[in-house]
């Protein structure tokens, strides 16, 4: 049988503890990958000559620059009808290719479910049914997380969507996923667990302070209200009060005041998600003020119980 052309892309820095692993796991490919790119953005250990070794196409960048700008140069440099992104330091099953390619087209991306390795060793296996019943695909975007490791993306729709945002060192994927929920593309899952996350204290998410995290997701946010129609706002408020919930409890307040700034933008007026005392209160005191009241006495709990 012929199968379509198909790019594996890497985005790659400082993985030449896990480079190897998943470069073996492509090799092991039971339908081979057409090419494997690998973006270098600006290693310091031997992640190059790991690639090199495999014979994969690298570009190596002179500075490092992020994810954004390191999978926009991978889309770019990809010759074949569709593209595979996969971080280096996580796995791919065999079969993978076998089962999802077979029902790629030009106007469908296809996903599998994920297993994902936590810290202390226990796995949890990560599916997304409701993208095979009609759903929304916007609303589903801005409320899940897909992993681009389980997806196979057709390369002609993925440049007229807009691509990645090369600003955005995290989150990129998401944003991405918006552009595309945007397109004409349509989305099926397979559920079999064909890839699996390693999450490590190594990775680039793990050295990535959590303020820059959550500023690149409130940028995520800002670009969707360029993209989405305002009826989505509603669900980008409650997106975005989630975390400032998550920022206020690390005493992160000027982010709060930050988020809720966007927020109010998406026409947030209150906290609807947190039950009715919360609710009336921002009201009243307003919503940075009710999320800092709230956590300080949540600590303040803590404390007394550790006390006694």
């Amino acid at each position: 049988m012929q199968y379509p052309s198909i790019s594996l892309l890497i985005p790659c820095y400082n993985a030449a503890q896990s480079l190897d692993l998943l470069l073996n796991d492509a090799r092991q490919q039971t339908i081979a990958f057409s090419e494997i790119i690998v973006y270098d953005d600006a290693s310091t250990d031997h992640s190059v000559e790991i690639a090199n070794q495999y014979g994969c196409q690298v570009i190596q960048g002179e500075v490092n620059r992020g994810a954004g700008f390191a999978r926009q140069q991978l889309l770019e440099a990809a010759t074949s009808n569709y593209i595979h992104f996969h971080d280096a330091d996580d796995r791919i099953e065999a079969n993978f290719l076998d089962f999802l390619l077979p029902y790629c087209t030009e106007s469908l991306a296809v996903c599998c479910a994920l297993k994902e390795v936590q810290k202390d060793g226990k796995v949890l296996v990560r599916t997304y049914e409701p993208l095979n019943k009609g759903i929304d695909k916007i609303s589903f975007f801005i409320r899940n997380f897909v992993h681009m490791n389980t997806m196979i993306y057709p390369r002609k729709a993925s440049i007229e969507a807009g691509g990645f945002d090369v600003e955005l060192r995290t989150n990129q994927d998401r944003v991405f996923h918006y552009r595309l929920a945007t397109s004409d593309l349509s989305f099926r899952f397979i559920d079999q667990p064909l890839v699996t996350q390693i999450r490590n204290v190594q990775s680039t998410l793990s050295n990535t302070k959590f303020s820059h995290i959550i500023a690149n997701f409130v940028r995520g946010a800002e670009i969707a209200m360029d993209i989405f129609p305002q009826a989505y706002y509603p669900l980008l408020a409650e997106y975005l009060l989630f975390y400032a919930e998550k920022s206020a409890y690390r005493g992160e307040y000027g982010l709060v005041k930050h988020i809720i700034s966007v927020a109010k933008r998406c026409g947030a007026k209150s906290l609807t998600e947190q039950g009715l005392f919360s609710n009336v209160l921002s009201q009243v005191i307003g919503i940075e003020n009710t999320l800092i009241v709230r956590h300080q006495y949540i600590k303040l709990r803590q404390q007394i119980s550790l006390n006694q």
